[in-house]
C-alpha cells in the first residue's frame, strides 16, 4: 500500500523528543560506549523503542532501519524508513542542546521522498511531506535564497573534525558545529547567511536522509564533495558515506567546493 504522508507519526515524534529533553535535564542520564566507541545513553535506547514500535504499526510495509538496533533490510519493500533517535548523543550527553530527532523516509529506488527534524531544546520542527513542501513548527516554510558570494557574513555549519579532510582557511565567514548531523545539513533551509553544511563520511542512513528529505523539498541538494550523489543502496546496507557530504543550493556547493579544497594529507 502506498504511503502517501507521514502526518500520523509526527506527534510521536515530538513526544519521544520531549521525553528525551525530561531525561537529559533529569540529572540521571548514563552514557556509555558502543562498539564503535560512539556514545550512547537510555534516552537513545528508549526514543528507539518507542517510534520503531509506533512506525511498525503504522507503517508494516515499510523496512524499519535505526541507530541502535540492527534491523533486516528487504530491497523488496517499497519503503524505507531511517530514523536516528537522538542524533548528536555526545552534546545530548552533556547536557548541551545540538541535538535532534530525525526520520527520513525514501522510496523503493531508495530515493528521500520525506522527513522530519524535531529540536526538542528548542522546540523546533522541521517537516516535509510526501509529495508537499517544507513546515517550519506546521506553517509553510519557503526557504529565501542563500547569500552569495560567500564573505564574512556567511555561516557554515560543520561536523567538528571535518578539519581533517577539508582546508578550512580560505572560508571568509564563521563556521560553526552543534553535534547533530541532520541539523548541521538542514538549517540553511531556515536562515539565508547560513550557506550550507558539511559532514563527515562516517555517516550512516540515519544521520541524512531527513535532511536530504528536506532538501529536496526545497529544491536544494545534498551530494558529495566530488559531486556524485548519495548511493543509499550503499547506506541502506549498513555501509556509510563515501566522501564528504554537502547541502545547500547548487550555487552554493560550487562556491564551497571552490573555497574548500581538500586538505594535504602529511605523508
Amino acid at each position: 500500500m502506498p504511503i502517501s504522508s507521514i502526518r500520523e507519526i509526527i506527534p510521536h515524534i515530538r513526544a519521544a523528543g520531549l521525553m528525551a529533553l525530561e531525561l537529559q535535564r533529569s540529572g540521571t542520564l548514563h552514557a556509555s560506549l558502543k562498539a564503535d566507541g560512539t556514545i550512547v545513553t537510555q534516552a537513545d535506547t528508549q526514543v528507539e523503542d518507542v517510534l520503531y514500535d509506533k512506525l511498525t504499526a503504522l507503517y508494516p510495509e515499510a523496512n524499519i532501519l535505526t541507530e541502535e538496533t540492527a534491523h533486516a533490510f528487504d530491497p523488496q519493500k517499497g519503503y524505507t524508513f531511517a530514523l536516528d533517535p537522538v542524533d548528536g548523543t555526545e552534546v545530548f550527553s552533556r547536557g548541551l542542546a545540538g541535538w535532534c530527532v530525525a526520520l527520513g523516509l525514501l522510496d523503493q529506488s531508495l530515493q528521500p521522498i520525506a522527513g522530519a527534524i524535531y529540536a526538542p531544546c528548542v522546540d523546533m520542527m522541521l517537516v516535509a511531506d510526501v509529495g508537499q513542501g517544507l513546515t517550519l513548527n506546521g506553517v509553510p516554510l519557503r526557504p529565501t535564497d542563500q547569500a552569495l558570494p560567500l564573505s564574512e557574513n556567511s555561516h557554515l555549519f560543520v561536523t567538528s573534525r571535518i578539519h581533517r579532510l577539508l582546508d578550512l582557511r580560505r572560508f571568509p565567514g564563521k563556521i560553526r558545529s552543534l553535534g547533530s548531523a541532520e541539523l548541521h545539513l538542514s538549517l540553511h533551509l531556515l536562515y539565508p547567511d547560513i550557506v550550507g553544511g558539511i559532514q563527515m563520511p562516517l555517516t550512516h542512513i540515519w544521520d541524512v536522509a531527513a535532511a536530504h528529505a528536506l532538501c529536496r523539498a526545497a529544491g536544494l541538494r545534498i551530494e558529495y564533495y566530488d559531486g556524485r550523489e548519495i548511493d543509499y543502496s550503499v547506506l541502506g546496507g549498513g555501509g556509510i558515506a563515501e566522501d564528504v557530504l554537502l547541502a545547500g543550493s547548487a550555487a552554493a556547493l560550487q562556491a564551497l567546493r571552490a573555497t574548500l579544497p581538500r586538505a594535504k594529507q602529511n605523508s
